[in-house]
């Protein structure tokens, strides 16, 4: 393991507590651990050192990466011993957790390679034949799955162009009953306005000259006729069939 270069130790000529020396070299693995706590300016430092050490150990930041895990080991061992040096039991309840993360890391990365190895060994030994058959099973639902695609994009395409015809067949067939409507509309007004003129000749002082009536008869049975009215008046049915008898 890389030497702890975090851990503060004891400077030459630096007074010492013998007691909390022995319980540091039993924490940390040395006996010239310093026995002083850190001032505002040295944390600061220490902080600036930290990023230092990951920049010039090229620690990874997105990923698990074993040289940054063990730099902040590094550290958290020299905050241990500041705590300790404060509150000696919150000292120890830190070096507790301190512990149960380094084996939890290491089971976890016990279990990584237990894995990595296993499924190595399950690669190498499968059956070459199968393997080929295996990827040719998935070229070929790739084939189908590109055919299906393009066979979706042909479809879509005959639907909108279906939705397009349906669409305009609508409308003109809409627009061919609306003139439907509005040719019967003015034949209907032809027709009142035939009778009008006929209920006009119809009356007493229009059929005192029969000659007058038959004349104006005439047309307005031809006009009805053109209209395709099927409903003749008795008056105009005679006055065709008087106009029809020949004049003495």
């Amino acid at each position: 393991m890389t030497e702890n270069a975090f851990l503060k130790l004891a400077s030459p000529g630096e007074k010492t507590d013998p007691a909390l020396q022995e319980r540091f070299a039993e924490m940390f693995g040395r006996d010239d651990v310093s026995t002083t706590n850190c001032n505002r300016e040295q944390l600061v430092a220490l902080r600036a050192s930290l990023d230092q050490t990951l920049a010039d150990r090229l620690a990874k930041f997105n990923t698990l990466c074993p040289v940054r895990s063990e730099i902040h080991q590094m550290l958290f061992q020299e905050l241990i011993r500041q705590v300790y040096l404060v509150d000696s039991k919150q000292g120890d309840l830190l070096r507790r957790v301190q512990l149960e993360l380094v084996q939890s890391v290491q089971v976890y990365q016990s279990l990584c390679e237990q894995g990595r190895r296993y499924g190595n060994r399950v690669y190498t030994t499968i059956d070459p034949d199968a393997d080929t058959a295996f990827q040719a099973a998935t070229r070929a639902l790739r084939k189908e799955i590109t055919s299906l695609e393009k066979e979706k994009i042909a479809l879509k395409a005959r639907l909108n162009f279906a939705s397009k015809a349906r669409d305009e067949q609508i409308g003109a067939e809409g627009e061919s009953i609306h003139q439907s409507r509005e040719m019967e509309a003015a034949r209907r007004r032809q027709y009142e306005a035939l009778m009008a003129v006929l209920a006009r000749y119809d009356s007493e002082d229009a059929t005192h000259d029969p000659e007058v009536a038959r004349d104006t008869g005439r047309p307005l049975i031809k006009r009805l006729a053109d209209l395709n009215i099927e409903h003749v008046p008795i008056t105009l049915t005679k006055l065709n069939t008087d106009s029809r008898q020949p004049q003495r």
